[in-house]
């Protein structure tokens, strides 16, 4: 099994920092509307690391599992990604004599 990994790990990094800072503003008092936002910050946090950790694996496996796709077939990976849906595809394949 692949090891999974996050895409763009920079991201949820900035969205965390950010619904921290916004945290920390709303309870010095600033504004209303800061607590709130920082709640759509960890949101988008929680998504953002549950898409790319098991969301898009879920997918590739449904997709590959709609196809037709023989034992005995070949298939050509162009190396695009990190190779999820080689590694899925190569699951209903059996290496040739």
């Amino acid at each position: 099994m692949m090891k999974r990994t996050v895409d763009a790990p920079l991201v949820p990094i900035l969205l965390g920092l950010a619904g921290i800072l916004e945290l920390v503003a709303g309870m010095a008092g600033h504004t209303w509307i800061t607590v709130p936002l920082a709640l759509v910050f960890f949101a988008c946090t929680y998504l953002y690391l549950r898409t790319s950790l098991v969301g898009k694996y879920k997918i590739i496996d449904r997709v590959v599992g709609k196809t037709r796709i023989a034992a005995t077939d070949q298939v050509l990976d162009l190396g695009c990604g990190h190779g999820a849906v080689m590694l899925a595809v190569a699951k209903h394949l059996r290496a040739p004599g």
